[in-house]
């Protein structure tokens, strides 16, 4: 049985999984824009990483070239990944040689624009 809540006839505009949609055409809906805003800059924990990435992976088709970006947050989470192998990611020399996944916080500096590649 359909409840009278989530049935609605006619409507020109819903929200349905996060999405808004309205004339043929869909969006994410604003609560996944304040979620990503939400993130710290610095200090991601290897499970917040995880978090982030999977919001993206949900609205991966409105940004453009996002694997530029998602594939750098993706390599922290790659095993024994050693520190200072990463270009964006702040080096602490208390933690020198360890693995990256040993490391409990990670600070990563995202680039304005992603380097143009057409040469």
């Amino acid at each position: 049985m359909l409840s009278d809540k989530k049935s609605m006839i006619g409507q020109s505009e819903i929200d349905f999984l996060g999405m808004h949609v309205s004339n043929g055409q869909y969006h994410p809906g604003p609560h996944l824009a304040q979620q990503l805003l939400d993130f710290p800059d610095s200090h991601l924990s290897q499970k917040q990483i995880q978090q982030f990435l999977s919001i993206i992976n949900f609205i991966q088709n409105f940004i453009p070239k996002v694997s530029h970006y998602t594939s750098r947050l993706s390599a922290l989470l790659k095993k024994n990944l050693p520190l200072g192998s990463h270009p964006h990611i702040s080096r602490d020399s208390s933690q020198a040689g360890r693995p990256i996944s040993s490391c409990s916080y990670y600070s990563f500096h995202w680039p304005l624009h992603p380097p143009d590649r057409r040469q």
